[in-house]
């Protein structure tokens, strides 16, 4: 444990005066001049009255201490639970340390059980707080445990301490309210950490926290944050196969021989550069493009690799950057193309490839309102209600009013994350 240490104060344990202390209640605080980061602090008492003995605290803060893992950025599994029932217990999500719950695990007597925590963005990990389970008088808690960590659920290690060939086993509760807390010798860098119980008490059940230190800084490929405070959270569409409804259009595009448009975009647009996660470049060439050429809506899809609860969609786009804005008069081609643009809708579905949608599969969307479309190259969807699907669909529409009724959609990078 590394602290940074700021003060200390010390309460004699005799009844006379000395440099530290004048009675046997009294308190004296000493300030160091600047404080010092250090894990191992010693008291060397140089002078004293009859004996030296004393009481002290150390009064500092660790900046790795923080709780990791926790809603809305991380998630709770388990390898097995008891089955759902309303107002019940047992579930993973209430093996939480701050539930008043606890997690069981369905069988009794097996051992290769674990409860896992997703944080969210690989972070420090520097120790580790669990607690029996709490909302029974039959008293259950887990009393050794080991722990095995990963960034991607496929490798996994177990945490060793240093010069150790078996994996480290903790002692964890002698009861179900009280809070075990051990630090890490050797504090260990990951998304992924799950706790193996070995022994407990009557039932596999327990309440668990991780503590470390939140990633700082930019976050890694295949996170971003929905705005510039926020944790890191993960991009759900990251690298993932991608999809649109306008393959026929380089065929198109020869017959309606626009020559300058199609000069320009006739090797760009692919689908799959909408989350090849290079999310600062702005450069059209860079960027995913959707057109109505062939279609009256446009649409854009990836497919996120599994069923999810998706909370919100945010869009990297071209249209609100300076270039879009300040076209010259020799790229008018583009400026009537991408004013045309009206709408962007965002739906989540079960299903691939699909063309129509229903209000039900709608999550958010923006139009050119107030300039809405344009004013920023950053557009974030939220998701008006909980949807659950695999495949999250861009939608894009043009206006209705205008004798050309062609328009370009621009997605230069899509950020998904989920509920």
């Amino acid at each position: 444990m590394i602290l940074m240490i700021y003060f200390i104060f010390t309460i004699k344990s005799i009844d006379t005066s000395t440099q530290v202390c004048n009675q046997v209640l009294s308190v004296r605080h000493n300030y160091f001049d600047e404080p010092i980061v250090a894990r191992f602090i010693k008291f060397h008492p140089i002078q004293w009255h009859l004996h030296p003995s004393l009481r002290v605290e150390i009064i500092g803060c660790q900046e790795c201490k923080q709780y990791l893992g926790l809603p809305p950025y991380g998630k709770i599994s388990a390898s097995t639970s008891w089955p759902y029932r309303r107002h019940a217990s047992c579930q993973p999500e209430d093996g939480y340390i701050m539930s008043n719950k606890g997690w069981c695990a369905r069988k009794r007597y097996k051992h290769d059980q674990w409860l896992e925590f997703d944080l969210g963005h690989p972070s420090i990990i520097t120790s580790l707080i669990t607690k029996g389970r709490g909302d029974t008088f039959q008293d259950q808690w887990v009393t050794k445990y080991k722990v095995s960590f990963s960034n991607d659920t496929r490798l996994w290690v177990y945490y060793k301490d240093k010069s150790q060939i078996e994996p480290k086993e903790f002692s964890a509760n002698n009861d179900r309210d009280s809070e075990r807390i051990h630090f890490l010798n050797e504090p260990f860098f990951a998304r992924f950490v799950r706790l193996h119980p070995t022994e407990w008490h009557n039932h596999v059940s327990m309440r668990a926290a991780i503590l470390g230190c939140p990633h700082q800084g930019a976050c890694f490929p295949g996170y971003f944050r929905v705005n510039s405070e926020a944790q890191c959270v993960e991009n759900m569409a990251y690298k993932k196969q991608t999809w649109t409804n306008d393959r026929n259009r380089r065929q198109q595009q020869n017959i309606i021989g626009e020559s300058k448009l199609r000069s320009a975009r006739e090797t760009n647009g692919d689908p799959s550069l909408a989350v090849d996660g290079l999310e600062d470049s702005l450069d059209w060439s860079k960027c995913a493009t959707i057109d109505n050429y062939c279609v009256r809506k446009p649409v854009w899809m990836v497919d996120l690799g599994r069923i999810t609860n998706i909370a919100g969609v945010m869009l990297r786009t071209w249209h609100g950057n300076n270039k879009a804005n300040n076209l010259t008069t020799s790229s008018s081609v583009y400026r009537d193309y991408l004013a045309n643009l009206e709408r962007y809708n965002v739906y989540v579905h079960y299903r691939p490839r699909r063309y129509r949608f229903n209000n039900a599969n709608l999550c958010s969307f923006i139009t050119r309102t107030d300039q809405a479309l344009t004013s920023s190259s950053r557009l974030h969807f939220q998701c008006q209600h909980q949807l659950r699907g695999r495949f999250v669909y861009i939608e894009a529409d043009g206006v209705t009013d205008r004798w050309n009724k062609l328009f370009t959609a621009v997605l230069c990078e899509v950020f998904v994350y989920e509920q």
